[in-house]
């Protein structure tokens, strides 16, 4: 993502210049963006009006404190982890250096041709309202839509249930599936199971360290882990001991919950729309 913020405000009219871990590598992105680069962040960040800190999850919070220190006083400074942690710490030590911090996450990947109709997060550091408002503006402005959350640990949360979770709920279900032959499976499904096999084929095949990071360096995400683990076991026994009335009450338990979303009257409608074009997309 740290490319395509990159790009998305070089578009802007902003002068970007990038650093990177990986010199010969940072060179080939400068080159391919038509942006500068630096040899290291500090170097990066000098005379910067803002400055964007796409690290590893692991090393944010390092490097949001690596860099605050050689910001010029009043520069905007965010991350962009899908993991808050201790960069929200990091953020605030930053701000009372004289940085207008804020933490930012996008909900959508580097694959996106536009801002527009994507939905961002993000958390005020020191209820700085002004950086947030600023912000905000400039997103919404190209069609963003903007969310903002309370806290990091908030944050967090709602990223061990729509980040985490998912993630491992698919590579359960590949895994599950991977001892037979793929092919033959696929000529045996049905409408349910090619939904589900796409969302765990494009889970797949992305990078692992990133979805390792997503579930291990998120704090809340242990009792999202806790609560599965304690799901499964007793929707185990009521499947193993034939529990049939413990069955349906956790399905309609859970159904009356779920509902509550104003789109679960459509679901099964939608389903078969999104059906159809994938089937149209693979022809």
């Amino acid at each position: 993502m740290g490319q395509w913020f990159a790009k998305y405000y070089h578009d802007k009219g902003f002068k970007v210049i990038i650093s990177g871990r990986t010199p010969e590598k940072t060179a080939r992105i400068a080159k391919e963006l038509e942006i500068d680069y630096a040899d290291s962040d500090v170097e990066a960040v000098r005379d910067a009006n803002m400055v964007i800190v796409s690290h590893p999850i692991e090393m944010t919070a390092k490097s949001i404190l690596e860099t605050a220190g050689h910001l010029q006083k009043g520069a905007i400074l965010f991350d962009i982890a899908s993991v808050k942690g201790d960069a929200i710490e990091a953020l605030e030590k930053a701000s009372k250096m004289g940085v207008r911090a804020i933490s930012i996450h996008p909900l959508y990947g580097p694959g996106a041709q536009s801002i527009s109709g994507k939905q961002i997060l993000m958390i005020p550091i020191n209820e700085d309202v002004h950086v947030v408002n600023e912000m905000t503006q400039m997103f919404e402005a190209d069609g963003g839509i903007v969310h903002v959350l309370e806290s990091g640990a908030v944050h967090d949360k709602m990223m061990a249930l729509t980040l985490g979770l998912p993630h491992l709920l698919n590579i359960i279900f590949g895994k599950a599936i991977s001892e037979e032959d793929i092919r033959v499976v696929k000529k045996c499904s049905g409408t349910t199971f090619a939904l589900q096999l796409l969302l765990t084929e494009s889970v797949l095949s992305q990078d692992p360290n990133l979805y390792y990071a997503i579930q291990s360096q998120n704090p809340a995400f242990q009792a999202v882990l806790t609560q599965l683990i304690r799901i499964l076991e007793e929707m185990a026994s009521a499947i193993t001991t034939r529990d049939k009335k413990r069955f349906i009450t956790i399905f309609e338990e859970t159904k009356a919950a779920i509902s509550r979303d104003s789109a679960f009257s459509s679901a099964y409608q939608r389903f078969y729309r999104a059906l159809d074009v994938i089937r149209e997309n693979n022809r």
